[in-house]
């Protein structure tokens, strides 16, 4: 029995019915999903019917049977670290190839929401080439990051032989931090933190292979002056051990619901009497400033005597340690999002956002009627424009409102007095009262559900296809 192979991005026959009406897809039609689709997958079911390469990386293999893993000797391999998150596969394998280097492959590493780990491997034809990038290639600049080349991972060191160095003056790079170690013994690994815009944040990593050498870099160079700079070099301790051990420490706070017409002179006011403070600020934006105080104790103790305890006029004022955006980019976001996003939960936990209030309620209406819920620290109450699709005209449909409390008990009584209510009009749409969410994880959200969509999508093209394949395709009239 002939198969049928079609081209042009077009669906075969058997199945351009089912994907325009997908019947027994329950709960799912295509109006949500990305315009180009169906065509794309279309042409790739086409592939899989074929037994050429299709959409779920068959590549032909139609036996079922697991293909076996490359495998490699370890001897002809390198790993390469600190690489930027947008350097892929193809990025590494031109880059080491354009250098005159002999490569098998090369690998960059992600993680299951597809996110760069920021390391990879190395395969080379021999051991001596690898050796030789090795040497030549160790601490050189790759789209703008210092990379780290081993012939092993880092968690296959000694950790007791690692080394920390901090206060370094900005001026020296990663080459210049490993020349001033390599005297002590053989350094495997070297590493300069740097920031998103490629500057120095002020601290580095030593790996050396033995402790011996670890211990003598350390009785030589700490607390030695660098371009008169006095350095620290210690024992490296990670992140797990230091837990427990080691509180968070901030000295910079950031001010919200502050007075719009609030001056420099009347902040110094407020929070001189926690403390030595180094700097204070007015930001920009009206109602919102910063202080920094010298000691994380002092700063620690005005965001708790301040934070949602002072009024000011009819505002209670908000407190947070300020995190700057370049060494939020530095950690880790799985969970829960950036170190600010995070910030934001914690500041705004018991934030509630309102919809459909109706056109001509006032702030002062909306307070009084949600502060039979609990102590409201502070509200804001905005119009929602909508844009006119057939004029292009913008009218206000309705308002909605921010509506913080003291706790996020009196925040869960709001939802459940409020939610679904009409409070205002009786000839209005009915409230809808929830949680606030942060922007990052609103989108996450959304993509979420269109990816699982799509795997619906797909799910249901696989067990279509596979009846196809069981009873047959036949030619069109035969």
């Amino acid at each position: 029995m002939q198969q049928q192979s079609f081209g042009n991005g077009r669906a075969p026959p058997a199945m351009s019915g089912v994907m325009a009406g997908m019947p027994g897809l329950p709960g799912m039609g295509l109006s949500g999903l990305p315009s180009g689709l169906i065509d794309g997958i279309g042409n790739k079911v086409s592939g899989l019917m074929s037994g050429s390469a299709g959409a779920f990386g068959q590549s032909g293999n139609t036996t079922g049977e697991p293909r076996p893993k490359k495998q490699h000797d370890p001897s002809h391999a390198l790993y390469i670290g600190n690489l930027s998150d947008t350097t892929f596969d193809l990025d590494l394998f031109k880059f080491f190839q354009a250098r005159g280097y002999k490569l098998k492959s090369a690998r960059v590493m992600f993680d299951d929401q597809s996110r760069s780990k920021r390391f990879g491997y190395l395969n080379f034809h021999d051991a001596a080439e690898a050796e030789r990038c090795l040497n030549e290639m160790n601490n050189c600049e790759l789209s703008g990051k210092q990379i780290v080349l081993n012939k092993q991972k880092d968690r296959d060191f000694d950790s007791n032989a690692n080394l920390l160095v901090r206060n370094l003056p900005k001026s020296v790079d990663q080459r210049q931090l490993a020349k001033m170690f390599e005297d002590f013994g053989r350094i495997v690994s070297c590493k300069l933190e740097l920031y998103g815009d490629g500057t120095s944040r002020g601290f580095g990593y030593v790996q050396f292979e033995t402790v011996d050498a670890a211990t003598k870099a350390i009785e030589k160079l700490n607390d030695t002056a660098v371009d008169g700079q006095p350095i620290s070099v210690l024992t490296h301790q990670k992140q797990e051990k230091r837990e427990g051990t080691q509180t968070e420490r901030y000295t910079n706070l950031f001010l919200q619901n502050l007075p719009a017409d609030y001056t420099s002179d009347q902040l110094r006011d407020i929070f001189a009497q926690y403390g030595d403070i180094a700097s204070l600020e007015m930001a920009a934006k009206p109602g919102h400033g910063y202080v920094s105080f010298k000691d994380h104790a002092d700063a620690k103790k005005a965001l708790d005597a301040v934070n949602m305890k002072l009024k000011l006029g009819d505002m209670t004022v908000l407190v947070s340690p300020h995190i700057y955006k370049k060494e939020a980019d530095l950690q880790p976001k799985a969970g829960g999002g950036s170190a600010i996003v995070q910030n934001q939960k914690e500041m705004f936990k018991s934030n509630i956002y309102v919809r459909f209030i109706p056109v001509g309620v006032t702030k002062d209406e909306l307070e009084a009627e949600f502060a039979r819920a609990g102590p409201i620290c502070s509200t804001r109450l905005k119009a929602h424009e909508i844009t006119s699709s057939t004029d292009g005209t913008k009218f206000v449909s309705h308002q909605v409102a921010y509506v913080l409390y003291d706790e996020v008990k009196n925040a869960q009584k709001c939802i459940r007095m409020f939610d679904n209510s009409q409070p205002f009009s009786r000839n209005h749409k009915n409230l809808r009262v929830d949680f606030w969410q942060a922007k990052e994880d609103l989108k996450k959200e959304a993509d979420e559900k269109s990816q699982n969509q799509i795997k619906q999508l797909i799910n249901f093209i696989k067990q279509v296809n596979h009846t196809q394949r069981g009873y047959g395709m036949q030619q069109p009239g035969g």
